[in-house]
C-alpha cells in the first residue's frame, strides 16, 4: 500500500473525527478494489475489526466473492462474518426495486452483524467517484438542491454510525 494513500486515509479519518481509539469497526467488504483497499487500510490500525461480505442472491460470481474476503481475512488475521439475503424476494413483497431492497437489506444485515458482535460503527468502501455517480443520478431523477450532497460522510442507519472515510479517494489512487 502507498504510503501517500496510507498517510490520507489516516489524515482523513483524524479531521472527519470517524475512529476514537476504543472503536470496533464492522467492515463492509464486497471483493471489489475499492472494499479491499478499504480492508488493508483499517488492517493498520490497532481497533477491533472484522469484515462482512453480505451475498444479495443476485450473482452467480457471489460464491468465488465471499471466498476471497474469507481467504483475505484469514491471511491479515481479521475476523470475517457472511450473511445471505434473498433481495429478488424481498423486493417483490415489498414493491420496491432491486438496487433498493438489495440497500436495505446490505445495511440491515451490516448492522445485525454488528450489534451481534459488540462493533460499535460499520465503514463502508463508498469512494469520490461513487459520491459523483451519486449526485449525477439524483440530478438526473430529478432531485432538488440537496441531491448536491451525494453520499455523507457519516449517517445513523438502523441505529448504527456508518461511516464511508474513503470519500476523500478516488478509485483509481486505490488501485
Amino acid at each position: 500500500m502507498q504510503k501517500k494513500v496510507l498517510f490520507k486515509f489516516f489524515e482523513n479519518l483524524k479531521k472527519e473525527n470517524f475512529v476514537r481509539k476504543k472503536d470496533s469497526i464492522l467492515l463492509a467488504v464486497s471483493g471489489g478494489s475499492d472494499s479491499v483497499a478499504l480492508l488493508f487500510l483499517f488492517s493498520n490500525l490497532k481497533n477491533k475489526i472484522a469484515a462482512a461480505y453480505i451475498d444479495h442472491g443476485l450473482r452467480k460470481k457471489a460464491k468465488k466473492e465471499k471466498a476471497f474476503v474469507k481467504n483475505l481475512c484469514k491471511k491479515l488475521g481479521i475476523p470475517f462474518f457472511t450473511k445471505k439475503v434473498n433481495t429478488k424476494k424481498f423486493a417483490l413483497k415489498n414493491k420496491k426495486s432491486i438496487e433498493e431492497s438489495a440497500r436495505i437489506l446490505r445495511y440491515s444485515s451490516l448492522t445485525q452483524i454488528a450489534l451481534n458482535h459488540g462493533f460499535k460503527k460499520i465503514a463502508t468502501a463508498h469512494t469520490l467517484n461513487d459520491r459523483i455517480e451519486t449526485v449525477f443520478l439524483k440530478i438526473f431523477r430529478g432531485g432538488g438542491i440537496l441531491s448536491l450532497a451525494g453520499i455523507p460522510k457519516k449517517t445513523k442507519i438502523n441505529k448504527m454510525t456508518v461511516i464511508r472515510p474513503l470519500l476523500v479517494f478516488q478509485r483509481e489512487e486505490l488501485k
